[in-house]
């Protein structure tokens, strides 16, 4: 179980394993747990704690990484936002809404760079985003749309449903996604950005008292 090798690098019991600018108390607490092994420690360095990957509107993927507190409590575990997105990670869908910012949900090594590698990748939750809704939103907007209807301010765990076509509100952010390959051809930017943002977003049942699933990702070169 990942259980097993969170108190391997833990090394510490019940004590927490913080980002380097851990500092507070946290805004929101996020229970994990892990729901498979891939039968080895994957990682061989200096710890591991938790991380969110913020998707935005570029062809790029990812537009930033964020280190995240991670408490161990056994027999789960878990992750606590001690601070809102950096203005870097949120985008607004059309212009005039509040931003929001849609994080996706990791373990990593503790040692890892400003983006990990897939050596560094401990688990994954693959079926949840942690999303954060800078100001209330507008029932008829392009965001609310994106977010099944979310109209609160703050964090929410939302589940994420793989879909065929590109729903209306991923038709825009794929649009905007084509808006940053100049580089690329119009079939080579659209081919890219529709692979990106076939999904769709539903507030969690249990929002943010979700238990969000991990797994344990096979142990990569580090």
């Amino acid at each position: 179980m990942l259980l097993g090798a969170l108190a391997i690098m833990g090394s510490a019991g019940c004590d927490s394993l913080a980002a380097p600018d851990y500092a507070g108390v946290a805004l929101v607490s996020l229970k994990g747990m892990a729901s498979s092994s891939s039968g080895g420690d994957p990682v061989t360095k200096s710890g591991i704690l938790a991380a969110a990957l913020w998707q935005g509107t570029s062809y790029r993927g990812p537009i930033g990484f964020s280190r995240l507190a991670l408490r161990l409590e056994f027999p789960e575990f878990w992750i606590d936002i001690v601070s809102l997105p950096a203005p870097n990670d949120q985008f607004a869908l059309a212009k005039g809404e509040p931003t929001i910012a849609e994080g996706y949900l990791h373990i990593v090594a503790s040692d890892s760079a400003t983006a990990p590698q897939p050596g560094d990748i401990v688990a994954t939750d693959y079926d949840h985003a942690l999303v954060y809704v800078s100001a209330p939103l507008p029932p008829v907007s392009a965001a609310s749309a994106y977010l099944g209807g979310v109209i609160t301010a703050g964090f929410h765990v939302m589940t994420r449903t793989p879909v065929d076509s590109l729903t209306p509100a991923a038709q825009l952010m794929v649009q905007r996604c084509v808006e940053s390959a100049p580089l690329l051809s119009r079939a080579e930017a659209e081919d890219t950005c529709t692979a990106q943002h076939l999904y769709r977003l539903d507030v969690a049942d249990g929002d943010l008292g979700t238990t969000l699933d991990f797994t344990v990702e096979q142990p990569g070169p580090r």
